[in-house]
């Protein structure tokens, strides 16, 4: 059942992640959502009987029309997210403006642990900037402020040191840990260079996992996009009783519509490249997208996302939550 949206106000970013689903977009000025779209896609939102917004990139709080678009948002008495590196919060007037605009809350993306790896994997030395952002939002109260890291290549090995990192910057706060994807474009192919191997995510993650939830004191997640089976049976069983581990693949659940910078439907986040309709031109209303999204070709289209991944999951009691894993990982070239 659809539940939100998400949309991609803008591409260009400030920072330069290696493993960012965006940076086949090469971070492009232009592609900027008009707010006119952004509007129309919001009224639709509403229109749908819908409930949230979340605001993407790019780097969402360079979009031009930001404080515009969030009083239009609060207008339309919708609840919305802002998706951010966070590093325009280090600014305290900017934290002001957004208080008095944003009815919902900020993810904060965390990109490095420390100094030196801030430098390295986003090209910027920022890492200080990111300290004071998180205490400028540690301060102000009128939204809710969740942290998150992308678990890759570069950052598997830094799990307890931005466990602690949110704990001594941002006392209280949830992180929630996600697995990296494939990056896949049309120019380009698929690209898993930054993805751990299960085997390796799965040892750290459990050997990891008592402490760094000691350290957060519970308030810590995993988005997890494995196959349930690959797991440790009494380890995951144990995380998701204490609703730990998340299973939040947009492809299996279909929960939010996700729109790029043209107002083109997107499966996957992952899969910019490859848009399977427009709003203003496949839909426009509740009419339109209806007779859309439940056309044949969508269907058929969902039905090859759902096909068993692994002859394993056609007899498996838990297919039903996992899903096989997140259907892009089966690109993936370290699988084993």
């Amino acid at each position: 059942m659809i539940k939100g949206i998400w949309l991609t106000l803008n591409r260009f970013c400030n920072f330069r992640c290696s493993w960012c689903y965006a940076k086949n977009t090469k971070y492009n000025k232009r592609k900027t959502m008009q707010i006119d779209l952004a509007k129309q896609i919001i009224s639709f939102t509403k229109l749908m009987g819908l409930k949230y917004v979340v605001l993407i990139g790019g780097e969402p709080t360079y979009y031009p029309y930001l404080f515009e678009l969030l009083e239009f948002i609060k207008q339309q008495d919708l609840v919305a997210t802002i998706i951010t590196n966070g590093y325009r919060f280090s600014n305290k007037s900017f934290v002001k403006e957004i208080e008095t605009l944003l009815r919902g809350g900020i993810s904060f993306s965390i990109q490095a642990a420390n100094k030196e790896q801030q430098k390295r994997l986003t090209a910027t030395d920022t890492f200080n900037d990111i300290l004071k952002a998180m205490c400028n939002l540690q301060e102000a109260n009128k939204f809710e402020v969740g942290y998150s890291v992308v678990l890759n290549s570069e950052t598997i090995d830094n799990l307890e040191e931005f466990a602690q990192l949110v704990k001594n910057n941002a006392p209280g706060k949830d992180l929630l840990y996600i697995l990296c994807n494939p990056i896949i474009s049309k120019t380009e192919g698929v690209n898993c260079n930054y993805m751990v191997s299960r085997k390796d995510l799965i040892k750290k993650i459990s050997e990891k996992w008592e402490r760094i939830s000691d350290i957060l004191d519970g308030h810590v997640y995993l988005e997890q996009s494995l196959p349930k089976c690959d797991w440790p049976q009494n380890f995951i069983d144990t995380q998701i009783n204490k609703k730990q581990f998340l299973f939040c693949c947009n492809i299996m659940s279909r929960e939010k519509l996700i729109f790029n910078t043209n107002g083109e439907l997107l499966v996957c986040n992952s899969l910019a490249d490859f848009p399977i309709a427009k709003f203003g031109e496949t839909f426009r209303d509740i009419e339109s997208f209806k007779s859309f999204w439940n056309s044949k070709v969508v269907k058929n289209l969902y039905k090859k996302f759902y096909e068993y991944p692994q002859e394993r999951c056609i007899k498996c009691d838990s297919y039903d939550e996992c899903g096989g894993g997140c259907p892009l990982k089966h690109f993936e070239n370290v699988h084993n």
